[in-house]
């Protein structure tokens, strides 16, 4: 027998809407998808919305058929693809717990002792013996996710349902999970990169209903930002350009134009970036090496050039960051870029250890010889995205710096602090 939980071959599926004057319109939402996945594997599935994450999910959860190829699941499955689908407001917890189950094939002694695993891991306590239309939206969320992973599935399915209640319940669900991908197969849809590449050890990329990626999670949130960017077609982008034998750096990127700001009299023409010599590259670490390419036109002489970069978190909030005047010093910083004309920029910083997640880096031209009384002449906002790997360690807050002159004395006498 296959030691394969899910066998997908050349998958799709297409579906009739109605269009205007009552006229049907066919929409592909897949279109030749295959993969397997076997038991014990954590596979994320990330896209743009429309992609065809959560029709892919339907597929596989049973609820809808392909219209081409073949899908084999074997097993039980458990899918979350709707938290509290098939829910009635008026059933208490205790009820809604058992019709759950027994939706599952689980009944008798087994189900009795299953829910009352299920309402310990929820943290419903007394609420359980009352109508679920009672219940909190986190409340009802959280009983809705612990139905689903406490019956140990052979398969299980998530869409997007690692947000439930506060963070401490999904640290929870994530540890269950984990504990779940021993013996079974996760197939989890999420936008939250972060999730992804932590927890999955591959991750299909959607775009427009095709797989364009299956493998490495690093790789796979490269190939979905290049999605986004919509540069993924091998052919360079209109306006984008690959240097020249005698020119050093990756493939630079024009600005979108939404990302701009300033006064432009300067202006930043194209960027790219490298990690550790990996061109393109958003994984980072402690150490990780990133050089950053800047082609830059002055339209006129400027009076001190700036060139900076900052990083910031999903929030917006400034992490870290460092400009020219600080890197050079002296007639360098003078003489750099002193007139009107064309310039390729480079420079390089290391990464530090920071709190794992989603990083930014906005890349900027200035004009002055003060950081505090500059110009603001260009600005790239949010030209990369990178995500952050502490390597293991915990973080304590944003980052972590190491404890110094530690000692440690023994008193002569102990001391009454009564």
């Amino acid at each position: 027998m296959s030691g394969f939980c899910i066998e997908a071959d050349h998958l799709g599926k297409t579906y009739i809407l109605s269009g205007r004057g009552g006229k049907k319109q066919s929409f592909r939402a897949l279109e030749d998808i295959s993969f397997r996945v076997r038991k014990g594997e954590w596979i994320g599935v990330i896209g743009l919305n429309g992609s065809g994450k959560s029709t892919l999910l339907k597929l596989l959860a049973g609820v809808s058929l392909p219209d081409r190829g073949s899908l084999l699941v074997r097993g039980t499955r458990s899918a979350i693809l709707e938290l509290g689908a098939g829910f009635h407001p008026d059933y208490t917890g205790w009820e809604n717990v058992r019709l759950q189950l027994l939706l599952q094939g689980i009944t008798g002694r087994e189900a009795a002792a299953m829910a009352g695993e299920i309402a310990d891991f929820a943290g419903t306590g007394p609420f359980m013996d009352q109508p679920v239309r009672l219940y909190s939206t986190g409340m009802f969320m959280r009983l809705a996710f612990a139905c689903m992973v406490c019956s140990s599935p052979d398969l299980l399915l998530v869409d997007e349902a690692l947000s439930v209640g506060d963070v401490f319940f999904r640290q929870k669900c994530l540890l269950r999970m984990q504990e779940l991908s021993e013996k079974a197969a996760i197939v989890l849809v999420t936008h939250d990169l972060e999730a992804a590449v932590r927890f999955c050890s591959r991750i299909l990329v959607l775009d427009r209903g095709r797989l364009v990626w299956d493998g490495d999670p690093a790789e796979a949130v490269t190939r979905f930002l290049q999605v986004r960017q919509g540069s993924l077609p091998a052919a360079p982008l209109p306006g984008a350009f690959r240097p020249g034998a005698s020119s050093e750096g990756p493939l630079m990127h024009v600005p979108a134009p939404e990302s701009l700001s300033g006064k432009m009299d300067f202006v930043i023409k194209a960027f790219g970036w490298e990690t550790d010599r990996l061109p393109g590259g958003t994984f980072c670490r402690q150490g990780t090496r990133i050089r950053v390419f800047l082609d830059i036109f002055l339209s006129r002489d400027p009076e001190g050039l700036i060139v900076g970069y900052q990083i910031l978190n999903r929030l917006g909030m400034e992490v870290f960051g460092e400009t020219s005047l600080h890197a050079l010093s002296g007639d360098a910083a003078e003489t750099a870029c002193c007139r009107a004309g064309s310039y390729r920029i480079a420079f390089s910083f290391t990464w530090p250890q920071i709190r794992d997640g989603d990083y930014f880096m906005t890349l900027g031209l200035g004009e002055g010889r003060e950081v505090l009384h500059q110009t603001e002449q260009c600005w790239v906002n949010r030209a990369v995205h990178f995500q952050s790997d502490p390597g293991g360690e915990v973080i304590f807050g944003i980052f972590n710096r190491q404890m110094e002159d530690v000692t440690v004395r023994k008193e002569e006498e102990d001391v009454d602090i009564l």
